[in-house]
């Protein structure tokens, strides 16, 4: 007795790359949500920034604000030159386009976000893991 089967390798490709797509989308956006309980909070603008200018279908999350990045390392970045105003407090501070890491540390304010911290996608990752491997798991099953 013979038997003769034929594959549609083409269908199971596109149903892969289906499940591909799909899982990438469910751990990004766990991975995003989880990222974002650890990013600084003062008015929110660096939180609300992975919303707009992460792709979450690639799995690229991005946090896109000019003091992103040193936010993130959680360093001082100078100079700040004061602003004399005749008084004891400066009236505010010079600040050059570029600016380089002056070796102090970044205090994180907790009243708005007592998780806030320095580097937290790895925080993040540190603690979620598991949960984007499950994100990922329950999108497949939809598809």
């Amino acid at each position: 007795m013979r038997v003769r089967m034929e594959i549609d390798t083409g269908a199971v490709m596109r149903h892969v790359e289906r499940l591909r797509r799909a899982a990438i989308l469910g751990a990004s956006e766990q991975a995003l949500a989880d990222c974002n309980r650890y990013v600084p909070l003062d008015t929110g603008a660096l939180r609300a920034s992975s919303l707009t200018h992460s792709d979450t279908e690639r799995g690229r999350l991005v946090w896109s604000t000019p003091y992103a990045r040193y936010q993130f390392v959680g360093e001082v970045y100078g100079p700040n030159i004061p602003i004399a105003n005749g008084g004891a407090a400066p009236a505010g501070y010079y600040s050059p386009r570029v600016k380089r890491p002056t070796g102090r540390r970044l205090k994180y304010r907790r009243g708005k976000n007592p998780n806030a911290s320095a580097r937290w996608t790895d925080r993040a990752r540190q603690q979620h893991t598991g949960d984007w491997r499950r994100a990922a798991e329950e999108a497949m099953k939809g598809t």
